[in-house]
């Protein structure tokens, strides 16, 4: 048969004929085409032709790299499950390592179910039962999983993460799921979410980020892979085969972990669902090495596995699974870094590569963290200074650079304070309003010392006119006056303070208004960064075109500034600078009014 173009093959070589005996042990029952293992190309079952009550064989992988096989009945297919047009096929499945796993895990995504009777592929695994690990799971049929070999026509909808089960299928799931606050709806299983270079605690930073996304991944530990060399043979991949979507490699390599379903004229489908469901993509597309299923209390079962052998790259994410070209490998943009720790005399240097421009930001916070880590050996706070260049195009082909370098101050975190303002500028520059772009590369240079130095804002004191300083939060100034502050300052780890002087002038049509002293170290890192203030921000409401938008971020305040911003009843601002010899940190925020009669 001929689906969307393209000539499937029943595989006669993978079905085994198995001849039962009747009843009366003299007449051959039927003839059944149970498969043994998965193939390329197999027949495509019409999703119209399940039925319930059909028996089918799945393929996936819970140790090491060789698929095993377990059972599935068909319990019903439920119309638009997933999307109007894209129906799922409900299943019970079990095999010894669903049984020790309390059923379906995280990772099984894209496992291929074979019917018992033709050898034709039915879909793949890609939902759960909502109320915790269960055998009852659903299938993306395998017909709209073909369909992505020929590209399909976009549907107006969105897939449903959600899929409740109503009439005779929920009752037919109900006398195999019995148990009280059962919940019988369908929930599209996780990715396992494989991140290497990086810590256990520092994977919660991620794993927090992540559930913004609608808790589509499961984060895990991981090993790095290697990139494909220009020229080089790519391994191959087959059906129910451990597939991983990367997204980077390197130091930190990131990617999805899932399953293949389907291989045919040098193009894979997997996971039987979206990964990010962004419709044209590109992402590396890799075999995977299981370790084991982690029956997680929390998360309930998944795959721990590691990305391996390059095999090409997904170019499709769409509602019925991931497809890959598997002679193409994907394009990269490097990020490097050089990091040293003169307390214990090291320097280590560290690459990773990221696969698309969307994760360049993440990937060098988490590349930067991971090396600080590494090359500091230690957890806690500390000193350090930090230059990177960052180098692009626009979508015109003109080439952009920005280099900046500051200063860091923690008294908890060092690794992390020193790593959240280049992910800022990178989604500011990845995000910007003016054109598209795209990254060629990120270079990092890092020193970090044990010590912590720097100032901590203790008092302001100010005074307009004559007399002498005063303290206070709020404050009356005369239009057109100057306004004088003295900042004191208290040494991080102790001595004497320093004073320092501020001036500014104070608008003739003044009236009210409030005034911010600060620290350029006083962001807090992660906080400031997402708050757009300290020195991740590039005041962008007076940036009115991508070169102004480099300067802003090139010329922001740094950790060693000590600023005074006056923001008038007009909207204006007056900002008076001083530059210190170490990070200042600290904020101070008083309210003026005008003193005119």
């Amino acid at each position: 048969m001929k689906i969307a173009g393209r000539s499937f093959i029943v595989r006669a070589s993978a079905s085994a004929i198995v001849v039962a005996l009747a009843a009366t042990g003299l007449v051959a029952g039927p003839v059944t085409a149970q498969v043994t293992a998965p193939e390329d190309c197999p027949e495509i079952m019409p999703t119209a032709e399940v039925v319930p009550g059909m028996t089918a064989t799945g393929f996936t992988v819970s140790k090491g790299a060789d698929p095993e096989p377990f059972d599935v009945e068909v319990l019903g297919v439920l119309d638009n499950g997933v999307a109007p047009g894209r129906d799922m096929i409900v299943v019970e499945t079990s095999s010894p390592a669903l049984d020790k796993n309390r059923g379906i895990w995280f990772g099984m995504s894209g496992s291929p179910v074979y019917d018992d009777a033709s050898g034709e592929l039915l879909g793949a695994v890609a939902f759960g039962l909502s109320g915790g690990p269960s055998k009852i799971g659903g299938l993306t049929p395998a017909e709209d999983m073909a369909d992505l070999f020929d590209y399909p026509s976009s549907l107006s909808s969105s897939a449903a993460r959600s899929v409740a089960l109503s009439g005779a299928l929920e009752r037919r799931v109900a006398k195999r799921e019995a148990g009280p606050g059962t919940d019988f709806s369908m929930r599209r299983l996780r990715a396992p979410l494989s991140v290497s270079g990086v810590t256990t605690d520092r994977l919660d930073i991620l794993a927090k980020a992540i559930r913004k996304e609608g808790s589509k991944y499961v984060i895990t530990g991981g090993a790095s892979a290697r990139a494909a060399e220009p020229g080089e043979e790519l391994a191959t991949i087959g059906a129910g085969d451990t597939f991983a979507a990367a997204m980077s490699y390197g130091d930190v390599t990131m990617g999805g972990i899932g399953t293949t379903t389907l291989v045919c004229d040098g193009q894979a489908i997997a996971f039987g669902h979206p990964f990010s469901f962004t419709g044209r993509t590109e992402l590396g597309a890799n075999r995977g090495l299981t370790h084991t299923i982690v029956d997680d209390a929390l998360f309930g079962p998944y795959k721990l596995a590691d990305i391996t052998e390059p095999v090409g790259t997904v170019d499709q994410d769409r509602l019925a699974g991931i497809r890959a070209a598997l002679d193409v490998t994907p394009d990269l943009r490097s990020v490097d870094s050089t990091v040293s720790a003169p307390d214990i005399n090291r320097t280590e240097e560290g690459s990773s590569q990221a696969v698309t421009d969307d994760v360049v930001p993440v990937l060098s916070f988490y590349h930067l963290l991971g090396n600080i880590d590494s090359t500091f050996d230690a957890f806690g706070e500390g000193t350090s200074r930090v230059a990177w260049t960052i180098t692009g195009q626009t979508e015109s082909g003109e080439p952009w650079s920005l280099s900046r370098s500051n200063v860091y101050s923690s008294g908890f975190d060092i690794a992390v304070d020193s790593s959240f303002e280049v992910f800022n500028q990178l989604s500011r520059l990845l995000n910007n309003r003016f054109t598209e772009i795209d990254f060629n590369s990120v270079d990092l240079d890092a020193t970090v010392e044990d010590e912590r130095r720097g100032y901590r804002i203790r008092n302001v004191l100010h005074k307009t006119g004559g007399g002498g300083f005063r303290g206070g939060r709020r404050i009356r100034v005369r239009p057109g006056s100057t306004l004088a502050l003295k900042v004191k300052l208290g040494r991080i780890g102790g001595g004497p303070e320093r004073e320092v002087k501020l001036r500014m002038d104070v608008p003739g049509n003044f009236r009210s208004g409030f005034l911010e002293i600060q620290g350029g170290g006083s962001s807090d890192g992660f906080f400031a960064c997402f708050e757009d203030f300290g020195p991740c921000s590039s005041r962008p409401g007076k940036v009115k075109s991508f070169d102004e938008l480099i300067d802003s971020l090139e010329d922001a305040p740094k950790g060693s500034d000590l600023t005074a911003t006056l923001t008038t009843n007009t909207g204006k601002q007056r900002i008076a600078t001083a530059g210190m010899d170490g990070v200042v940190s600290g904020f101070r925020f008083m309210s003026l009014k005008s003193a005119a009669r």
